[in-house]
């Protein structure tokens, strides 16, 4: 009987080949790692919008039962001290034509802390959101004002913040 010796034919080829295999497979479980890391970072970041999107929402609606909830209209002032800013108050430079709310002084939580309406604290939310409520006008002997809400709420941390506004038509009792 003849026996072949491989030992001496074997030339090294098929350890090559697997290195190279394995070095295609673990490229791979890194690009998907990074890519599974990517997708969960984004899914954070949407639920920590969709929280401060939601409690923007509660607040907006907590502001307009306020209003409803007056009989008589409230006066407006310019120090907010009614609960109901006059219009445009609140404008730290009126000569440009940059609204309030887009001011770079008016985001920061502190101008909010000063001049906003503490709403109730949700628990999810980072802070306590707050609203600003102003009157836009206001026909004399007319039952009927309008109103801009705005509000500023934090989702689930302080990186992300929602503003939003609404305006409210409310009917008061006439004197």
């Amino acid at each position: 009987m003849r026996y072949h010796d491989f030992s001496r034919a074997q030339s090294g080829a098929i350890l090559i080949f697997c290195l190279v295999l394995l070095l295609v497979l673990t490229l791979l479980a890194t690009t998907g790692m990074k890519s599974a890391l990517m997708q969960e970072r984004m899914a954070g970041n949407l639920i920590r919008h969709q929280s401060a999107v939601h409690a923007a929402d509660a607040v907006l609606r907590e502001a307009q039962q306020w209003l409803t909830a007056q009989t008589d209209r409230p006066s407006a002032s310019a120090d907010g001290t009614t609960g109901v800013w006059l219009r445009d108050s609140l404008d730290p430079d009126e000569s440009n034509s940059v609204p309030w709310w887009e001011e770079l002084e008016c985001l920061s939580e502190d101008w909010w802390l000063a001049r906003g309406t503490e709403a109730e604290v949700l628990p999810s939310a980072a802070a306590a959101p707050r609203y600003v409520i102003e009157e836009l006008s206001h026909i004399m002997d007319s039952p009927r004002s309008a109103y801009r809400i705005t509000v500023r709420a934090p989702g689930l941390s302080n990186s992300i913040v929602v503003l939003q506004q609404s305006t409210a038509v409310q009917t008061f009792a006439t004197k």
